[in-house]
């Protein structure tokens, strides 16, 4: 299980915020280097408050024995 981050880039010391639980839970659930996504939202959110969240996993494989 991943640990919730807190978000501190570019925010006044006091000002985190905390990951929501349902965000971080989302985001493990899409499985792609869910690690990678919440420290790039780290720096995104840079201390405001989540007010509301989408993820959409949109993987994409490309197909090497087809040669295209």
């Amino acid at each position: 299980m991943i640990c919730p981050m807190t978000w501190t880039a570019q925010a006044r010391p006091g000002d985190e915020v905390p990951t929501p639980m349902s965000l971080v839970d989302e985001v493990t659930r899409a499985g792609y280097y869910p690690e990678l996504v919440l420290g790039t939202l780290n720096t995104a959110i840079a201390g405001e408050q989540i007010l509301a969240d989408l993820v959409q996993a949109e993987t994409v494989f490309d197909d090497a024995s087809t040669g295209t």
